[in-house]
């Protein structure tokens, strides 16, 4: 980081603001309450309820506002814990102990030096590579940008179709609340069954009453393409068959994001999530991880896993 000023020195500085950068910050200010703990967010929210998206999609949830936990001014005044949104953590010298931050909107480099780094850099959709999968109208959901530009595409386009690829529980609740919308929902699923983590009894009750409420279920079918039409999506293919489509939630799954702890050179574990021990601490000294993008312990078979 030959050329940058160093900016500010920090206790504890936190990569990510979902729900497990939070909590580190959090429970960091309660045992260190002396500590300079700052948590840097790319997004525009921090602490924010992602299970809600599907509600305030079908506006059951009225503002976006309604999913946030915390604003930055809450965290500050509440937790002690100063928290940067809209910055970006592009690389970090884990022998100097500096983060170099890019300030998105101000076009602004900072440099941080922390005593101890924490990654809770959390997880991404998997976008699977077919034709059209980048499309107008094809949306992937994980964040309150992905709710918001869900929401405003239905308000403007008033689609009547709707395909969802994937049949995990982002797919299931993204069928509930379309439906609800009045937009006629197809569940395109690779597997024999949705919710392949459920025991059968419950899998038929949801299928079933998807079924009741005009959902119909293509199950052991492999999307091939996405279609458009005057630059818009219009219809997904399959190795069985052909799907009218205004509009189509991919919701095929999640992969830990690295890449930042790929970039400083820590080590992987289960499920190409970053290696850490019982403790949350990773390969490298003085470097944590936790949430979506580390991997943990099963309490029952003692294994690393990923889930």
């Amino acid at each position: 980081m030959r050329g940058f000023k160093m900016d500010k020195k920090v206790n504890l500085l936190v990569v990510g603001g979902g729900a497990a950068g939070m909590s580190i910050a959090a429970a960091a200010k309660r045992a260190q309450p002396e500590w300079n703990v700052t948590v840097i967010e790319a997004g525009e929210w921090i602490s924010f309820g992602a299970c809600g998206i599907p509600y305030y999609i079908d506006g059951r949830v009225k503002s976006i506002d309604d999913l946030v936990v915390l604003t930055p001014e809450d965290a500050q005044k509440k937790k002690g814990v100063n928290a940067l949104v809209k910055h970006i953590v592009e690389d970090v010298d884990i022998n100097a102990h500096r983060a170099l931050v890019h300030n998105i909107e101000g076009d602004r480099t900072l440099v941080f030096e922390y005593e101890k780094l924490a990654i809770a850099t959390g997880a991404k959709p998997i976008i699977p590579s077919i034709q059209g999968a980048n499309s107008e109208g094809v949306f992937s959901i994980r964040s309150l940008y992905d709710a918001i530009k869900i929401r405003r595409f239905i308000e403007e386009n008033s689609p009547k179709e709707a395909v969802i690829i994937g049949a995990g529980f982002v797919g299931m609740e993204m069928a509930e609340s379309l439906t609800m919308l009045g937009i006629k929902v197809t569940v395109i699923e690779l597997l024999p069954t949705v919710l392949g983590l459920y025991d059968s009894q419950m899998r038929d009750a949801v299928i079933s009453e998807g079924k009741d409420n005009g959902v119909d279920f293509k199950l052991e079918e492999r999307v091939s393409a996405i279609e458009t039409k005057n630059g818009k999506v219009s219809a997904v293919h399959t190795d069985k068959g052909d799907y009218k489509a205004d509009i189509v939630i991919m919701s095929v799954g999640i992969r830990p994001n690295v890449e930042l702890a790929r970039k400083i050179g820590l080590e992987l574990g289960a499920g190409g999530a970053i290696y850490v021990d019982l403790k949350g601490a990773t390969s490298r000294p003085n470097i944590f991880a936790a949430g979506d993008c580390a991997q943990i312990r099963d309490l029952i078979t003692c294994n690393w896993i990923w889930v």
